[in-house]
């Protein structure tokens, strides 16, 4: 009889993390939802730059698997332009970087990280 109530208790043990590790399992990606936006600002350093155009800046959103359909802005994963950055709020630095265009899908995103 003592046999049977660890086994017993063993195995609702086992249920309850197994349930709770279904929960905890990874349901999204490592990939931000990114939006459109006409001025970026960047810090190297001690000195902030900024760059003005047709670009994106990070989201409180994550792509996922499960979730809530949207079309959102999905940065691209190699970089295929260099913008060249001014310094804040003026002044003679300049500098280059890469950036990383993005592009619009359709896919699901959660506020889940």
């Amino acid at each position: 009889m003592k046999k049977g109530r660890i086994i017993l208790a063993l195995v609702a043990l086992f249920a309850v993390a197994g349930g709770a590790l279904a929960f905890k399992a990874k349901r999204f990606t490592t990939d931000q939802v990114f939006y459109p936006t006409t001025i970026i600002y960047v810090t190297i350093g001690n000195v902030t730059y900024y760059t003005t155009g047709n670009l994106c800046t990070t989201g409180d959103l994550w792509i996922s698997d499960v979730g809530t359909p949207a079309t959102v802005w999905h940065l691209l994963t190699n970089p295929t332009t260099t913008r060249t950055l001014k310094q804040w709020p003026s002044g003679p630095l300049t500098t280059t970087l890469l950036f990383y265009p993005c592009v619009q899908i359709a896919t699901k995103v959660t506020s889940d990280m």
